[in-house]
């Protein structure tokens, strides 16, 4: 298990977004179907896996993490949460540093913790990510002065804004949504850096919340756009002996040696299902290829859920 500073941090890392508030895109059998969170936490660090990521806008997620990490033996956790601040925010640093310190507080609390071992700012897409650039240093040394947090690190809303925190050797750790039709980080000119670096990576969105395990001729309004790659995708699994599933899952999986993928199982069976996945066969080379070939211009509206229209 790799270490993030004095942290171990497993491979895989539960997000908890599902646990605190509802967050199903596509139709879902199992969907209304209650389990107890707490047991699910459990389940999921007696497996192995010792990272946990949350936020405050996650309802009531972090507290659902705080009371069942307190109450276990849990010496390993490793618990990563996030913050926003306002548009305002941005043209005032004392505003910017109040919202973050106010918000990191209350994670906190609500964590049981003293200090945050990774914080992460959630970035907007609204927001010009050169002024992040200059603001969030600021914002990061005033938390860590203060003895709130350990670790920086930047949630990203689009992959390529990792150009703007790349070579800033504050923050630690990214958060990065990637996925096999997503090409877009690993054609640019910071892969390179990325994988060299020293900064941990967090990937989420492996399945494209749900749109790449979808039936194709079930896709409504612009996702209809996306029928041809999510045919080409079965046929590139079925190539490679593999379900969709595992393909997308261990193509994401063996890109970086210095990351974990981000799950969000609301239910045991899906944590057993993604604890499968982690420990399946790697793709095959050429696959491989064939994929970053087959969808090197994934269209943005196919790639970005916020301009989905269903």
């Amino acid at each position: 298990m790799p270490n993030l500073k004095s942290y171990p941090v497993s491979k895989l890392c539960l997000g908890t977004v599902a646990l605190g508030i509802p967050y199903v895109v596509f139709d879902d059998a199992t969907a209304g179907q209650q389990e107890d969170p707490e047991q699910l936490i459990q389940a999921a660090y007696q497996a192995g896996i010792t990272c946990f990521d949350s936020a405050r806008e996650y309802g009531n997620a972090e507290q659902l993490l705080g009371n069942t990490l307190s109450k276990a033996d849990t010496p390993n956790a490793f618990v990563v949460s996030k913050f926003k601040f306002s548009a305002a925010a941005l043209q005032r640093e004392e505003l910017a540093i109040a919202e973050a310190e106010r918000s990191v507080r209350e994670s906190l609390k609500q964590l049981k913790l003293d200090c945050l071992p990774l914080c992460l700012f959630h970035m907007v897409s609204s927001f010009n990510p050169k002024q992040i650039q200059t603001l969030l240093p600021k914002v990061f040394t005033a938390l860590r002065e203060k003895g709130l947090i350990d670790l920086a690190g930047v949630s990203l809303d689009h992959p390529l804004e990792i150009q703007y925190f790349i070579d800033n050797p504050l923050y630690a750790a990214f958060q990065i949504p990637m996925n096999i039709l997503d090409q877009r980080l690993l054609t640019s000119e910071y892969w390179g850096r990325l994988v060299q670096g020293p900064a941990y990576v967090f990937i989420r969105s492996v399945f494209l919340k749900g749109l790449l395990l979808q039936d194709s001729e079930r896709l409504t309004g612009n996702l209809q756009e996306a029928k041809p790659y999510l045919q080409t995708l079965q046929s590139l699994a079925s190539d490679a002996n593999m379900s969709v599933q595992q393909l997308c899952f261990s193509y994401i999986r063996d890109l970086l040696p210095q990351s974990s993928v981000v799950i969000g199982p609301d239910k045991l069976i899906q944590l057993q299902e993604n604890i499968q996945l982690a420990e399946g066969a790697a793709v095959p080379e050429a696959i491989a290829q064939r994929a970053a070939e087959a969808f090197a211009a994934i269209p943005e509206h196919i790639l970005t859920p916020r301009l989905w229209k269903m």
